[in-house]
Formats: C-alpha cells, structure tokens, sequence
C-alpha cells in the first residue's frame, strides 16, 4: 500500500465496509450461548463488544447528521442513555442491532461519497477531524473490536490486514492515547498478515 492510499476516501470506505462484513460473516449465526462467552476484550463478552460497536455506531452516526445538517455535535450528556438502551439489550437482538445499526453508519458514510472529505467533525468535544479522520476513529475501533471476537472464536483470528495497513502509521499516536503500558511484559509486537 502506498502512502497515498491514506488520503484516498475510497479506500478507506471500503475498508470500512469490508470490516462491517467481517463482522456480519463472524457473529451472524451465533447462538445466545456463543454470544454470552468471553471475548478478549477484558471482561466483556461477545455480546458486549457488539453493545460497545453498534452504540458507537449509533453515536457516531449522530455526529454525522448533526455535521452535515450544520447542527451542533451531540452532547456527552447524550451518551449515557445510548449504552444504556444497548446494554438493556438480551445477547441475540444486541447482536442483530449492532449488525444492523454498524450497517446503516456504513451505508450514511458511503452515501455521503466525496463530499464527507470536505466536512469538519468535533468529536467527543475534543477530536477535530476530518472526513477521514472520522473513518480513521471508527475503524481503529471496529477492527480491533472484531477482533475481539474473531480471536474469541478462533484463537488464530488476525485483526483484517487492510484495516492494519490503514491504521499502523497511527498506532503509536493511539497506543500513546489509549494503550495500557503496565500491562506489558514486553513480548507484544504488531504484524501485517499480507
């Protein structure tokens, strides 16, 4: 992949989109047993890592409409009641929503085209980004959090390598922001599968 496919908005919907069918492909059959088993995301299980993507799916939508309506972001204060309507949720139909409400973020972005690179996001009250910089935000988190589960159910699962590739120039920058240093005994390292 060539630096300039970092700038390219197509590539990064369809990797998007290419995450989001993963996703469907991995827990569209699971059963509530499956769905109630532990993920590697620490004390969650599947079906909460599906909670926490289709929330974010639903919040960041939020965003976007507000954007291109010319409204004001959505408020913090908002949040709270959105994770609690996701976490009320029983495991199949958390899972069927997260499918469904991470589809439709997919679709807004996709529909939007070329004129989502010309729009300005304020995320979380502190992230300025722009039209990639939004798809940068939510991949990084819907990759990894399929993977959450793809390594649940298979402990050989990589996060997508076109999702890697996208996402590792960052990953100092979002480890730095989000990482967990003292969790680490110093074997971790980051690979590509391609």
């Amino acid at each position: 992949m060539t630096p300039t496919d970092l700038t390219d908005l197509s590539t990064w919907l369809d990797v998007i989109a290419g995450s989001h069918d993963r996703l469907c492909d991995l827990v569209g059959d699971l059963n509530e047993d499956s769905l109630r088993q532990p993920s590697y995301c620490d004390d969650w299980t599947i079906a909460q890592v599906l909670s926490h993507i289709g929330s974010g799916a639903e919040i960041l939508a939020k965003y976007v409409d507000a954007t291109v309506a010319g409204d004001p972001p959505p408020s913090r204060d908002t949040f709270p009641e959105v994770w609690a309507r996701w976490n009320a949720l029983p495991p199949r139909e958390v899972a069927e929503a997260a499918i469904s409400t991470d589809g439709s973020f997919v679709e807004k972005v996709e529909n939007l085209g070329e004129a989502l690179e010309g729009l300005e996001f304020k995320l979380f009250g502190v992230l300025d980004v722009d039209g990639i910089g939004l798809l940068r935000v939510r991949l990084s988190e819907h990759a990894l959090h399929t993977w959450d589960i793809a390594v649940a159910l298979d402990p050989r699962a990589l996060v997508d390598a076109d999702a890697v590739n996208l996402l590792i120039d960052g990953l100092p920058r979002i480890a730095a922001r989000l990482g967990k240093a003292e969790r680490l005994d110093g074997t971790r390292r980051a690979q590509s599968a391609s």
